[in-house]
């Protein structure tokens, strides 16, 4: 149907199509059509974000695995450095000393 912006009645024009509305009406639409697209966008931002965040949060949770693995180890190593023993044997048929070090458990 074609758009009716005057009406005659007799040989009497009325206006019936308000301009400034239909311009503001338009506007109101590209405004609506603005923010939708920029709602998509922080939905679309926020599920990447989400995303990054659970891959920070399993990197960290690692890396606190290894870093405590690093910590058992070295605490393991301390006790056998602290335990250690050097043993001097002498052989005197053939004047030989014979020095070993034993660590600790």
């Amino acid at each position: 149907m074609a758009d009716i912006a005057n009406l005659k009645v007799g040989t009497t024009t009325y206006a019936i199509k308000d301009s400034t509305a239909r311009t503001s009406a338009s506007t109101a639409i590209g405004t609506a059509n603005s923010a939708e697209s920029k709602a998509d966008q922080a939905i679309s931002d926020s599920a990447a974000a989400t995303s990054a965040a659970a891959s920070a949060a399993s990197a960290a949770s690692t890396a606190q695995t290894t870093a405590n693995s690093a910590q058992s180890s070295a605490t393991s190593a301390n006790t056998k450095i602290d335990g250690a023993e050097i043993i001097g044997t002498y052989t005197s048929g053939t004047e030989t000393i014979e020095i070993s070090l034993q660590l600790g458990s």
